[in-house]
């Protein structure tokens, strides 16, 4: 009994990842989201996947931002927004500049189901937040 007890204090101490920090990258991705009402956010480990897709139902006339915080200064996570029927809408990589944009805003101009990928192209990069906000 006594065994099951310690084990049940430990196993947090085990499962637990010390470099994946999601409640600070939530503080820290609020400075690009003044203006903006909170919808979702999604934790993204880098240590299960390189890649992360979700779903997400945006409504016409309504503007959105993506904004995305991790341990590096500069975000090495790709964004890529997919309409219903997974065509490419846009990205925060800046083609010009080879680099990734911490937010990106967008006006929808039709309800429906998006697809919002996220990878990581660095193996720095253990993991990262990303919150969705929106605004009429």
């Amino acid at each position: 009994m006594k065994f099951n007890k310690i084990l049940l204090i430990l196993l947090p101490i085990f499962t637990a990842n010390s470099d994946c920090n999601f409640e600070y990258y939530n503080r820290k991705v609020n400075q690009y989201l003044k203006g903006y009402s909170y919808l979702r956010s999604y934790k993204l480990d880098n240590t299960k996947s390189t890649e992360h897709e979700f779903s997400y139902m945006f409504s016409v006339n309504t503007t959105y931002k993506i904004a995305i915080a991790g341990a590096e200064k500069e975000s090495d996570v790709l964004v890529s927004i997919y309409d219903s029927k997974r065509n490419l809408l846009f990205s925060n990589l800046d083609n010009n500049q080879d680099r990734y944009f911490q937010s990106i805003g967008f006006e929808c101009t039709a309800t429906a189901v998006y697809y919002i990928r996220y990878s990581f192209k660095s193996a720095k990069s253990k993991c990262a937040t990303s919150v969705i906000s929106f605004k009429k």
